[in-house]
């Protein structure tokens, strides 16, 4: 083939003779250069440039070939040479900062840049680079400043509107970034570097809630990417809502199954949550052997351990972990920490004291060692580390704050108030300052101060656990139960797996119960929630299965189908995790399916990885999480096609039979007239058929409320739609309600 290509391109002339004209060269080395053959390609115009000395566009050629194949101090030569001989060629400028920048010169490639600029004003492409080659630098001020040039200068390129997003972003400028991101978002709600880095930001501020929705919003317009159910997944980890992650996350498991960031994330999923540590035992087993140099198959694993109670064998793990990784100061923290699991300060301190040594730049070892110094009553070696750490790291907030907790711990309230406020001071953009100082103050005994501090400081950050927990704890300390008690049910609504939360609520619940009892007329109302026995929500009850299993979802929205999946409700449903608008959906009903399945009427195309099927008569598209990567398509359609038919087949005996309660949620509104539209296409099947038709809350329906709209005929509200961020115990609360007043026909 390459022959046939050679005797094409380049006439009869053998590979060994030098072309006999300009153009023959420029033409054989163009196409050697095609085809990948970088060295043959450089050897012709090598010789070309030697027999015609003054050819720009050979010059050209061979500078862009020696960039290719990574030699860039010849590329700059060669480069130069053009700018001298052709000044008024772009590429001479392009091509040279461009080579510049790749060999690290980045001083060399401003000139060039900006040489090319003044040559060439009105030259987009000159600009970008310039701003990339601040950002590559990491000159983020400069950078920053020529986006924004760009911006300026070209108003509707994008990038000058989200690249100074991304350069605030990585230089740690989070509140800036979000503003800048922010606007891009609006301006380019497609573009996906916005979306996501949008999302990063509230990702990295802890602003959970924020981050979920971001999230789902990518995952919307982009569901073929990894990424954002990854994100998602570790955002709802951090909320301790173990089994919704676990849900976000399982598509793109069973789309992208070699992807081992996606392993990563279930491993830590199961570990933290509890939900089954053998399984996370084997999946850690997993990113170790496909990843044997990955630190975190080791981290986690001995994480895993630690849950089940197994010290000794995740100190035995975290050894090796050391030994293996000599260079990594996180395998040596994580192997100094075990020892305060078993409260063994000494040992604690021995440890963080070698990661001292060996790691002396790393300001986490002297907060670390500090810690446990000041938990072994060691509060003057404390005070002295913390002292000659905190003026070797005067930007490290960890080292500060533990200075700072070390007052607390000594009781010297005055102190620590001053500590913290010079924490607060310091770093106003971290929430840890306030909360301690609140804290501090609540301690002193100024319940009030510390109720408005810690109130004004959750405005700044109220996404933020500690002020929340600290806040509620101050409110409970007032003895202002309904204001605390309501607190803290939000944080258990917020925050379900979460045992720090769980804990608090435990011991607040004794001094709540005792005042109950003694308050007589003016008796307060403890939230059902919080007298639950267990305030960890790891498991499911098997009420609550049962409640979901007498539901069938309808569509259009699949976010019933996630809430069933939480519980491990898996129907095989026809329209489960299909999407069709109520008029199509009676359409349907009224024809019972007719065709539906039939490879006549059946479409399945490829949408963002994923096969998705399609109905022609009834608009019905269906997600089938598989990949076509997973199975050719001549071998997945007729499987598909059957298995729908089967479907089509079970669904209108259900229909029939009326022994589900059916539900439909529209991904933007069902009204009161399509409910009833599609309520009567039920009945047509069985007069017993009932429906629960589920929409956003209304002002005059608040989140929660259910109306009947006939006898048999339900609509829910919620306080959003989402298959991100559901409101679980809203739609738990809907479906017993209906359950309750629709009798067990079967």
């Amino acid at each position: 083939m390459e022959e046939m290509i050679d005797r094409a391109t380049m006439g009869r002339e053998s590979a060994d003779e030098p072309p006999a004209s300009l153009q023959a060269v420029v033409s054989r080395g163009t196409v050697l250069k095609r085809m990948g053959r970088l060295p043959e390609a450089a050897n012709v115009l090598r010789a070309g440039i030697a027999r015609f000395p003054d050819a720009d566009d050979l010059a050209q050629e061979y500078a862009w070939i020696s960039h290719e194949v990574g030699d860039y101090a010849f590329g700059t030569v060669h480069w130069r040479h053009l700018r001298a001989h052709a000044p008024t060629n772009l590429d001479g400028y392009l091509g040279g900062g461009l080579a510049s920048r790749s060999a690290g010169a980045f001083e060399a490639a401003d000139r060039i840049y900006e040489q090319g600029i003044e040559r060439f004003p009105d030259n987009a492409t000159l600009q970008i680079d310039y701003a990339w080659s601040a950002e590559e630098r990491q000159d983020f001020v400069e950078a920053v400043r020529r986006w924004t040039l760009v911006r300026e200068r070209f108003p509707d390129l994008p990038e000058g509107v989200i690249r100074p997003g991304l350069v605030l972003l990585a230089a740690g400028r989070l509140a800036e970034a979000e503003t800048a991101l922010a606007e891009a978002v609006e301006r380019y709600p497609d573009n996906v570097e916005a979306l996501t880095e949008h999302a990063f930001v509230a990702q990295l501020q802890g602003r959970w809630p924020v981050a979920l929705a971001r999230w789902e919003r990518v995952i919307m317009r982009y569901p073929e990417l990894p990424l954002p159910r990854r994100f998602c997944a570790a955002a709802l980890l951090e909320l301790g809502r173990y089994r919704e992650a676990e849900t976000v996350l399982a598509p793109a498991l069973r789309m992208f199954p070699d992807d081992l960031e996606l392993v990563v994330t279930q491993a830590w999923i199961a570990t933290r949550g509890r939900t089954d540590l053998r399984a996370a035992a084997e999946l850690w087993e997993t990113v170790r052997s496909r990843a044997a140099e990955r630190l975190e198959g080791y981290h986690g694993a001995a994480a895993a351990l630690i849950e089940a109670g197994r010290l000794d064998e995740a100190d035995e793990l975290l050894n090796t972990a050391v030994e293996r990784f000599p260079a990594e100061v996180a395998a040596a923290m994580e192997w100094a920490r075990l020892p305060e699991r078993r409260e063994n300060w000494t040992l604690a301190a021995t440890r963080w004291e070698t990661v001292v040594a060996r790691f002396p730049n790393n300001p986490e070892s002297y907060a670390g060692l500090g810690n446990v110094l000041m938990l072994g009553s060691r509060l003057a070696e404390a005070q002295m580390l913390l002292k000659a750490a905190g003026a070797q790291f005067p930007n490290d907030v960890e080292i500060a704050a533990a200075a700072a907790r070390v007052a607390e711990r000594g009781a010297d309230w005055p102190q620590a108030l001053i500590r913290w406020k010079a924490v607060q001071t310091r770093f106003p953009e971290v929430a840890i300052g306030y909360a301690g100082y609140g804290r501090s103050l609540r301690e002193f005994g100024e319940l009030v101060g510390a109720t408005s501090q810690l109130r004004e400081a959750l405005t700044r950050f109220p996404e933020d656990l500690e002020l929340s927990i600290e806040l509620a704890v101050t409110l409970g300390a007032q003895r202002d139960w309904p204001q605390a008690l309501a607190a803290w049910d939000a944080l258990k609504r917020r925050h379900p797996g979460n045992r720090v939360v769980a804990g608090y609520i435990t011991n607040v619940l004794g001094l709540a119960l005792a005042d109950q009892a003694l308050a007589g007329s003016e008796a307060f109302t403890i939230p059902p929630a919080l007298l639950e026995a267990s305030n960890v929500i790891e498991v499911p009850t098997t009420d609550q299965a049962a409640i979901l299993k007498r539901f069938e979802s309808l569509g259009d929205s699949c976010e019933f189908a996630m809430v069933q999946r939480l519980y491990d409700v898996e129907h095989l449903s026809l329209l489960r995790w299909a999407r069709t608008s109520p008029e199509d959906l009676v359409r349907a009903l009224d024809a019972r399916f007719d065709g539906v399945g039939d490879p006549e009427h059946t479409v399945i195309t490829q949408i963002k990885g994923e096969y998705i099927t399609e109905d022609r008569r009834y608009v019905m598209r269906a997600h089938t999480f598989t990949s076509p990567t997973a199975e050719p398509l001549e071998e997945f359609a007729p499987e598909q096609c059957r298995r729908i038919q089967w479907l089509k087949g079970r669904l209108l005996t259900q229909l029939t039979a009326a022994g589900k309660i059916f539900v439909y949620t529209a991904e933007d509104r069902v009204t009161p007239a399509q409910a009833v539209a599609l309520f009567e296409a039920l009945q047509r099947y069985s007069e017993r058929n009932t429906l629960l038709c589920v929409r956003a809350a209304l002002p005059d329906h608040p989140p929660g409320s259910l109306e009947e709209l006939r006898p048999g005929l339900w609509m829910g509200y919620l306080d959003k739609l989402s298959t991100v961020d559901i409101s679980v115990d809203l739609w738990l609360t809907l479906c017993r309600a209906v359950v309750e007043r629709v009798p067990r026909l079967n």
